[in-house]
């Protein structure tokens, strides 16, 4: 007849002996164990998102850069650059609208179509600087680039901020993100997929925008500011960022 684990006297000599044996035994293979990390899948819509959110922050970096150095070049009375004049008789705002590539119209309602639409033909490739808005109707619509004059001496603080590499990591739970240090010396942001608001929004590319906003903007500071300064400095280049999302709809 079998004996249950319950039936066992635990306090006896003899099971004091089997537990020091079988742990012996078995602690190798559990430090085994705990040294292997956990495996994370990192979807491509995820990689995508990171894209779409790093895009996002690197122009608003440097409209935010361009901005902090007109503004000293006014204070030291300096002219700021000028962009190119328009054409008399051709203001700049309807050389744009002319401007429509090769293969393509405009309908309307004002929506650039491809041509191979009306034709029943597959879509040509997109054009330079523009992209696809809808791909089963064939609308294009420009990339948005901001409208900033060209530095004339170093690339500010802000600027080389926008060139902080990038990744999605699996950490501990209660980091949201970090600065690591690379061999070349750079610093990467990380961020943690972990990371229960991660989870809970699904990684979407606002959370991202927020997130590395709240990372570059401790870069981004000279000296010491208070609470408040640090999240004005965030909440300005999460702004921005929505700025030229919406700009990239119209």
């Amino acid at each position: 007849m079998g004996v249950k684990k319950t039936e066992f006297n635990t306090e006896s000599e003899e099971w004091k002996y089997a537990s020091q044996i079988m742990h012996k035994k078995l602690e190798p293979h559990i430090r085994s164990l705990l040294k292997v990390s956990e495996k994370i899948r990192i979807t491509q819509r995820e990689w995508d998102r990171l894209d779409e959110a790093k895009g996002l922050i690197r122009r608003a970096l440097e409209q935010l850069d361009m901005r902090e150095r007109l503004i000293q070049w006014a204070r030291e009375g300096r002219q700021r650059p000028r962009s190119k004049e328009a054409k008399p008789g051709e203001p700049e705002k309807e050389k744009r609208y002319k401007a429509i590539p090769d293969g393509f119209h405009r309908e309307p309602n004002g929506d650039v179509v491809a041509d191979a639409v009306t034709l029943h033909l597959p879509l040509p490739l997109v054009p330079e600087d523009w992209v696809y808005r809808d791909d089963r109707y064939g609308a294009i619509k420009r990339i948005y680039r901001p409208r900033s004059f060209a530095p004339e001496d170093a690339v500010g603080t802000l600027k080389r901020l926008s060139d902080v590499p990038w990744t999605l990591r699996g950490m501990e739970e209660n980091i949201r993100s970090t600065f690591e240090k690379l061999s070349d010396g750079k610093n990467e942001l990380r961020i943690n997929v972990k990371y229960p608001l991660y989870k809970e929004t699904n990684g979407s590319k606002w959370y991202l925008v927020e997130t590395a906003a709240l990372e570059l903007a401790k870069l981004g500071v000279n000296g010491d500011i208070t609470v408040a300064e640090y999240m004005d400095e965030v909440n300005e280049i999460v702004t921005i960022a929505c700025q030229i999302a919406n700009a990239q709809e119209d």
